[in-house]
């Protein structure tokens, strides 16, 4: 897909708690990506999914078009939003595409605001990545249980050893998240599926301290303190520190 010119964002108010939210639309050629860029101030905001995935290595690259303009984003999520192409009606907030990355001040100013993006999003779109290393596998088996789960025991294991789960910022992407869908290649199960393979089934509220011996698979930890958090306090926090020790020692 050739586009004339490079896209340029259009200035946000600095002044004014604004975003940009972002939707695909029809193309004529399957292989194309396009879309629209939308400011609005956030009280007003439209119902949006906010998507949390890492962005890849910076090469190699793609490009979508935005208005007849070029956009160029990495690998990673050229390959989400091929997969986004049914979400092609919704309003979805990207860091990548919503944000001019070349404006510091910009970035600076919508950082301070992430917390509240992903507390406010309809829904987070948890995007692990395209297929790979058995995840096809690793995905069903998570949707069908435990038992499906230790017969696929290394492809589920590899699933959660994924760079997504090294990225410090998904403490506030998940742990704000109204809902949450996981999704690798063309697979998706809800966040909650997680909490019933990995969590007994005890009330909200009270604390989790679970033995490496009760879980189907034994995953990385990071991951597991993670959905042991939504599942005991919905999102409080109040593990943050135990969390962040697990990172520091990544």
């Amino acid at each position: 897909m050739a586009a004339n010119k490079p896209f340029k964002h259009q200035p946000l108010n600095l002044d004014r708690t604004q975003i940009r939210l972002f939707r695909l639309i029809q193309t004529e050629r399957s292989g194309d990506l396009a879309g629209i860029i939308t400011t609005y101030d956030f009280e007003n905001c439209p119902e949006y999914r906010a998507v949390s995935y890492t962005w890849g290595p910076p090469d190699p690259t793609r490009e979508i078009s935005i208005e007849g303009q070029g956009l160029t984003i990495r690998e990673n999520l050229w390959q989400f939003l091929n997969v986004a192409r049914d979400l092609a009606e919704d309003w979805l907030w990207i860091d990548q595409v919503c944000i001019d990355q070349s404006v510091v001040d910009e970035r600076n100013h919508q950082v301070s605001l992430m917390a509240m993006i992903y507390a406010n999003a309809f829904e987070v779109l948890l995007w692990l990545g395209a297929e790979a290393d058995g995840s096809g596998e690793a995905m069903e088996a998570i949707n069908s249980g435990a038992g499906s789960m230790r017969q696929y025991e290394s492809e589920v294991q590899s699933l959660f050893r994924r760079p997504y789960w090294n990225r410090l910022w998904i403490l506030q992407e998940i742990l704000m998240a109204q809902n949450i869908s996981v999704i690798c290649g063309d697979q998706v199960f809800a966040w909650e599926t997680l909490e019933a393979r990995f969590i007994p089934q005890i009330p909200r509220g009270i604390e989790i301290k679970i033995s490496w011996e009760e879980h189907p698979v034994e995953i990385d930890k990071v991951a597991l303190s993670l959905i042991e958090e939504r599942a005991s306090f919905g999102g409080a926090n109040q593990r943050l520190s135990y969390i962040l020790e697990n990172f520091a020692s990544l």
